[in-house]
């Protein structure tokens, strides 16, 4: 399936005008995940980089969840402008594929309406796992989007949804503490700064075969993480890069320097140049930074532009061919 910059926009808008996110909780998070998103949309509310683009894509974001059957069954039972809490979103393997957690206030009559929905959903069944009940059910059946999917519920008002059985159980057991959890553990876990709105953490980047990357920086960096939030009426991108030690972290800002140059060289975007040209490196310790701030109200523009050439490159890297195997 492709996916666009636009529709990544455009879902981030939806969370913005639905959600009331609570801060990322390390606790509900497994040991041993690779990737992690959290979303805190109750910021979002009052950030004017959002607002903007929700005036100018909000049309787009309502069509997505009328268009998505699960999603629009859900929102109707739950009303996520008023219950629903938070969304933390990981996975163990370095795929598109793993569980997301919604905190939301989950009323009996709430609880019934999304089990009598789940039952008319193609290929229902429910098994139990511990004192928990799974339901599965086919997505998009008959198209090539088809998947199985799979969710539960934690009491009192926790919601896991999988993309298989196995992975809801092993969020439950981690969510019972069962099984470790990723908190204390790893820099996926760190706490996120003032005023973040999107948090995206990606661990072992450079065993991501599929993106065909050859690169010091990725071969270098053991944690990566992106953030996107506003404070004060000033909006920043934050990219997060730690590295193995100290002496890899300077050799690592280097890189990226040098990287930064050679891009703001190419772009033929205006609007990219100045965003390039912002942006402020920094290493300290095992950790490198790269940091870009500007006023709010006129932030949107950016995050649009920067997606889509993001995405554009990502297509690129997943349509090459592998590189041949060296003897």
């Amino acid at each position: 399936m492709r996916v666009s910059a636009s529709f990544v926009c455009v879902a981030l808008l939806t969370v913005a005008g639905l959600v009331r996110a609570e801060p990322l909780n390390p606790k509900q998070v497994a040991a041993d995940a690779k990737w992690l998103a959290h979303v805190d949309a109750d910021a979002m509310r009052s950030s004017a980089m959002i607002d903007q683009g929700y005036k100018e894509q909000g049309d787009k974001a309502k069509a997505i969840i009328e268009k998505v059957p699960e999603l629009h069954g859900l929102c109707e039972a739950i009303n996520p402008a008023k219950n629903l809490k938070g969304i933390t979103l990981y996975g163990t393997q370095l795929q598109p594929e793993g569980v997301a957690i919604l905190q939301a206030k989950l009323s009996e009559p709430v609880l019934k309406i999304l089990h009598e929905k789940v039952q008319k959903l193609p290929d229902y069944a429910a098994i139990s796992h511990g004192s928990h009940e799974i339901c599965t059910w086919t997505h998009a059946q008959g198209t090539p989007h088809q998947r199985s999917v799979a969710a539960a519920h934690v009491e009192p008002n926790i919601l896991v949804f999988g993309t298989s059985a196995g992975a809801v159980e092993n969020a439950l057991d981690v969510l019972d503490g069962k099984k470790p959890s990723l908190a204390g553990k790893s820099a996926l876990a760190a706490p996120a700064p003032a005023g973040a709105l999107l948090l995206v953490r990606l661990a072992g980047l450079a065993k991501l075969d599929c993106l065909h990357i050859d690169s010091p920086i990725v071969k270098q960096t053991e944690v990566l993480g992106l953030i996107l939030g506003e404070d004060n009426n000033e909006a920043y991108l934050t990219a997060e890069m730690s590295a193995k030690d100290a002496k890899t972290a300077a050799k690592v800002k280097e890189t990226v320097d040098n990287t930064l140059t050679a891009a703001l060289q190419a772009v033929d975007d205006s609007d990219l140049s100045e965003l390039l040209n912002a942006i402020q490196l920094d290493s300290k310790d095992k950790t490198v930074t790269a940091d870009v701030r500007g006023p709010a109200d006129g932030a949107w523009k950016y995050v649009e532009k920067l997606a889509e050439q993001t995405f554009q490159l990502a297509r690129k890297r997943l349509a090459a061919p592998a590189a041949p195997t060296k003897k």
